[in-house]
């Protein structure tokens, strides 16, 4: 039995990428304001 048996499989799901890319993306926006 290896560690990975144990992670839930990641969310292939479309929609789920876009909203992580387009908070990362806020972040960084956010994080070159505050320079």
């Amino acid at each position: 039995m290896t560690p990975t048996d144990f992670l839930p499989p990641p969310p292939p799901p479309q929609e789920h990428t876009q909203a992580w890319l387009s908070l990362h993306l806020l972040l960084l926006i956010l994080g070159q304001g505050l320079r």
